[in-house]
């Protein structure tokens, strides 16, 4: 028994050594360098990406600085992790919140004070409720977000930011400090309060506090016109082929636009792990403390879930602690990562638009810091505590616009990803395909990985959300507002109004030589004449959308194009059509010459066009709603 006893500890003493020597491999730059040359270069040529430049610091200095592939097809130019100009999206809100914290850090600004102090009123006269910088850098500022006509070509052409916030300043989606809704103009309002505390421009402010002291010289929000030389150009892969995407400036730059190098997003890294309040490493803050308020978590939906801390996103995994951010423009996608514990800092950047980011940071960490996926606990006990049902349904990721066109991203799959809950016999959920078993109140662990997830509740106890962490907020919707719904709807209307079209092209034809001057019959003429204006309307808008999208739909991101204007115009033609058909319909119902088949195509003409216009307004598509 002793035998046993002793080469059991053995086994484990042994297993614990291998563990941390493997966690150890993350000191060995020739085994990180492999694990990017294998991983990442897999993952290119299996999502069709032309080029990437990752970057590894560790302890204060840049273990890794690496570039992969190209950053211009055409001229063949290589990504370079030191010359090659990136644009890295939402990261750029990590600067946001770093300037934040610097003026808190200076004594210059309180973060749970009203931001009506520090900036004009009138930018937030559609929020009747106070918000402040707290809110704002965890997302619970409730702010709303656009998505249509926000870029520009030019940076010369961007627009002061306070004047941009008061001209499209979207309305709130919810009460301050409710949810967490992540927004671009939320971050932009916080770095407006800082150009308005510092007196100077924010993209100056930022060049002046944060990327000269760190010597980040090949960094800027607004960069000068030569730089256009060395920026990597975006693409995707579009029927075997690859298509470079249009190059604009963010109008909300502060939340977008940052361009910068690899090499200078290692200077930035090293920079928020130096808690050292000495020595000779460039600061961001004056007090340690600051840097540690920067990474604390200051906000969930669910203490068992990691959540938000200022600007960065909290995230756990293989029983590692971290902060992260991620960030998308069109052909462009960027990761950050940041292990304070550890000194630890990762960047990755590509020029082109799959998703694999997610994948990236598990892979990472799993070769890197291997753990043994944990069995759930899913006693009995805990099954039976619940019940399954009340779960269930369509729950929306929630960064869409809710108030302009742009709400049909969460349409066509674009953003606002719709995850199904079902319930399974044995008391457990199906979230988007994978089972999950109970964990506690309202708390469940996928069977994959154990990863944890939650539902939230509202004030009247009904479930609201979804939550996976960070940003990850999936708000619950009704079966008639899913994009599954809609999607058919469209498919039976486009199928009802071709028919409808095709039938009234018929009857034209065999009715062509009937002019016998009776009239009842040139009314049921004119009937026919409505009725096909009716039925060839909605399919006339929905080829017109679909030809504008297939043109490319980032352009709408860049700016509204006028044939947008004339498509959102066809809707009012069609409910003038609808008037003449109901007007000659009702003068003529009575005629023996208005068959009963005529009058329930017209009833069902009106119908659809009704059930056309229902999901239009749905969609933000009933106007010029921009």
């Amino acid at each position: 028994m002793k035998l046993i006893y002793l080469n059991t500890l053995l086994i484990l003493q042994l297993l614990i050594a291998t563990l941390n020597l493997i966690a150890g491999d993350v000191d060995d730059k020739s085994k990180v360098e492999a694990f990017f040359d294998e991983w990442l270069v897999e993952m290119m040529e299996k999502e069709h990406v032309p080029g990437a430049v990752v970057a590894m610091v560790k302890d204060g200095s840049i273990h890794i600085l690496k570039g992969y592939g190209y950053a211009d097809l055409n001229k063949k130019r290589p990504m370079d992790p030191v010359k090659t100009r990136i644009r890295v999206g939402s990261i750029s809100k990590l600067i946001t919140a770093t300037a934040v914290i610097q003026l808190y850090d200076r004594n210059q600004l309180d973060m749970e004070t009203d931001i009506t102090e520090y900036i004009e009123p009138d930018i937030l006269e559609k929020y009747n409720a106070p918000i402040n910088l707290h809110q704002l850098l965890t997302h619970t500022g409730g702010v709303g977000e656009k998505f249509f006509g926000q870029t520009v070509k030019d940076s010369k052409n961007l627009l002061p930011l306070g004047q941009f916030l008061r001209e499209e300043m979207p309305p709130p989606l919810a009460n301050p400090g409710e949810v967490i809704n992540y927004s671009n103009y939320g971050i932009s309002l916080a770095a407006y309060v800082v150009e308005k505390i510092s007196g100077q421009p924010f993209a100056e402010y930022a060049h002046n506090n944060i990327f000269s002291p760190l010597g980040m010289s090949q960094t800027s929000f607004i960069p000068p016109e030569d730089w256009d030389a060395e920026v990597a150009l975006g693409y995707n892969y579009f029927m075997r082929k690859y298509r470079e995407l249009p190059r604009g400036h963010w109008k909300p730059y502060p939340a977008s636009s940052l361009i910068t190098t690899a090499q200078n997003m290692a200077l930035f890294m090293n920079a928020h792990l130096n808690y050292e309040t000495n020595g000779s490493e460039p600061k961001l803050y004056q007090h340690a403390e600051s840097l540690k308020l920067v990474h604390e978590e200051h906000h969930t939906l669910n203490s068992h879930l990691p959540g938000i801390a200022y600007g960065f996103w909290a995230y756990e995994d293989n029983d590692q602690h971290l902060l992260w951010h991620t960030g998308h423009m069109p052909g462009h996608r960027s990761a950050l990562i940041i292990m304070p514990k550890h000194r630890l800092g990762v960047f990755l950047n590509y020029n082109s638009d799959p998703k694999f980011l997610n994948a990236f940071l598990s892979a990472f960490l799993q070769r890197f810091f291997p753990t043994e996926t944990a069995v759930a606990d899913t006693t009995n006990e805990t099954r039976s505590a619940f019940n399954a049902l009340s779960y269930t349904g369509t729950y929306r990721h929630n960064w869409y616009p809710r108030t302009s066109p742009g709400k049909a991203c969460a349409l066509v799959g674009i953003q606002g990803k719709e995850i199904r809950v079902t319930a399974t016999d044995n008391k457990a959920l199906l979230i988007d395909g994978v089972l999950n078993h109970p964990m506690g109140v309202d708390l469940f662990a996928r069977t994959t990985d154990n990863k944890i997830v939650a539902f939230v509740r509202n004030d009247k106890n009904a479930f609201a959300h979804l939550y996976l962490g960070g940003v990850e907020v999936y708000n619950k919707i009704k079966w008639f507002k899913t994009a599954w719904f809609h999607r058919g709807l469209i498919a039976g209307i486009v199928v009802t109004f071709t028919l409808s079209t095709l039938i009234c092209i018929i009857i034209f034809i065999k009715t062509r030589n009937n002019n016998n001057g009776d009239e009842s019959l040139l009314t049921l003429r004119s009937i026919r004449k409505y009725a096909f204006l009716v039925a060839i309307a909605p399919l006339v808008f929905f080829i017109g959308i679909f030809i504008l999208t297939s043109l490319g739909s980032y352009k709408m991101i860049e700016e509204i194009p006028i044939a947008l204007y004339g498509l959102l115009s066809i809707p009012f033609f069609a409910i003038a059509a609808c008037v003449g058909l109901i007007y000659h319909t009702s003068i003529t119902w009575r005629s023996s010459c208005f068959k009963k088949h005529e009058k329930f195509f017209v009833f069902v003409l009106l119908t659809g066009i009704l059930i056309f216009l229902w999901g239009l307004n749905h969609w933000n598509y009933l106007g010029y709603q921009f």
